[in-house]
């Protein structure tokens, strides 16, 4: 077993061979372990992992180690996923935290359709955008339907946006068309002048 405050290289011990590393021993519960040195040979931290977390718990001052907003990494709990969807981050006490997945967050439209409702959201239960648009989450926006509903809306909104396109394919034959008539008639008027 190393003597404290002996020094290594990380190739020596099983660690990243550039850099050195010291033997310490953490101050809060006496566990010896490996801390890598920077450049200035001080220790990067000398509490264990564990301790160092509850340090920050317990003075409040660092936030090193800690989720939601007391990270030092808060942005305000709402980001978009890459589906579109807008995710809110919620606490572990929040009264709609058995909805959100392993990550702490739910999507903001299940959050908002389940407010309203005052009660969480089945996972079967689906809340839909009627626009369409993913991170519009204002209540006159969402409907709460059942997943074979939401399929069946899905197919008949597809369909229409089919239908809505040969609309205007055809629309754009009749203008073309209407366009090449006025184009001969033109032509005509002029072949008689010009006899």
């Amino acid at each position: 077993m190393p003597e404290i405050g002996e020094i290594k290289k990380g190739g020596e011990i099983g660690k990243v061979a550039r850099d050195n590393y010291i033997w310490v021993i953490c101050p809060d519960c006496g566990k010896p372990r490996w801390v890598r040195m920077n450049a200035n040979k001080q220790l990067r931290n000398e509490r264990c992992k564990l301790c160092a977390y509850k340090k920050s718990r317990d003075d409040g001052k660092t936030k090193v180690g800690l989720r939601g907003d007391r990270s030092s990494g808060w942005k305000g709990g709402r980001r978009k996923d890459v589906h579109g969807y807008i995710l809110i981050w919620l606490s572990g006490d929040d009264f709609f935290y058995s909805m959100a997945h392993k990550d702490g967050c739910v999507r903001e439209h299940r959050l908002v359709m389940a407010k309203h409702l005052g009660r969480c959201l089945h996972p079967w239960e689906i809340v839909h955008h009627k626009n369409g648009i993913k991170d519009d989450n204002r209540l006159e926006n969402l409907q709460l339907i059942s997943e074979l509903g939401h399929k069946t809306l899905t197919l008949l909104m597809i369909k229409m946006d089919k239908q809505n396109e040969q609309i205007r394919e055809l629309k754009q034959m009749i203008a073309d068309q209407t366009k090449q008539i006025k184009l001969l008639r033109w032509q005509l008027k002029e072949e008689k002048v010009i006899r």
